[in-house]
């Protein structure tokens, strides 16, 4: 595969970062759960795709076009199968953003209690952490996360690798834990800073009020 002649394909990822650093900026700030920059940021990979020529004839852009055209849609009200909502009896189903935070939670606790905190320190650091992005044990309207929540989540999904969703997200950035257990104190206390801040950038992401 080879980028189209009038772009570079160093220029074409410059060109990508720089727009995806702008759709992130409004994604953060802007309002109806980020829509507008996941737009721009879909936009972005679209016009990157198409920038190469075999990835253009194929159409492999035309996916990520066609949730981009949705989001705009929905803008106007206007709706599409694509992001079409299946309706399910019983209690209401967990986001795929919660899931994430769950999973994120629970291996944040094993990071931190790799640099030698306790399991309920471990525990008591990460849920400040959702508790200052707004995370509740129940959506929106549940009573705020504890620590023996986050211990909750950590037990549930350690027992189901392999059989859920958040179980795999967990199992997948588990393979990725960095060791701690021979570092000098103040490596271990710049660890946890990192993981905590890594925490923050998650729920930045997904948008912690509506995990």
């Amino acid at each position: 595969m080879r980028p189209k002649p009038e772009r570079t394909r160093p220029e074409s990822f410059q060109l990508l970062r720089e727009r995806l650093r702008a759709a992130k900026a409004h994604f953060e700030s802007g309002g109806t759960g980020g829509r507008q920059g996941a737009i721009e940021a879909l936009n972005a990979v679209a016009e990157f795709l198409v920038s190469f020529e075999d990835f253009e004839q194929e159409g492999l852009a035309q996916p990520v076009l066609s949730v981009s055209v949705a989001l705009t849609d929905a803008d106007d009200g206007i709706p599409s199968q694509i992001l079409h909502v299946k309706r399910k009896g019983g209690r209401k189903p967990e986001s795929t953003g919660r899931k994430g935070v769950r999973a994120y939670s629970a291996l944040t606790v094993d990071l931190l209690m790799k640099t030698g905190l306790t399991r309920r320190e471990a525990a008591k650091r990460t849920a400040a952490k959702l508790k200052l992005f707004g995370v509740r044990k129940q959506g929106g309207g549940g009573p705020d996360i504890t620590p023996e929540t986050v211990l909750a989540w950590r037990d549930s999904i350690k027992a189901d690798l392999g059989t859920t969703f958040a179980a795999e997200i967990y199992e997948e950035m588990l393979k990725r834990l960095p060791s701690a257990d021979n570092s000098d104190s103040a490596a271990k206390s710049a660890l946890r800073r990192d993981v905590l801040k890594r925490l923050e950038s998650v729920l930045r992401q997904v948008r912690a009020n509506d995990a």
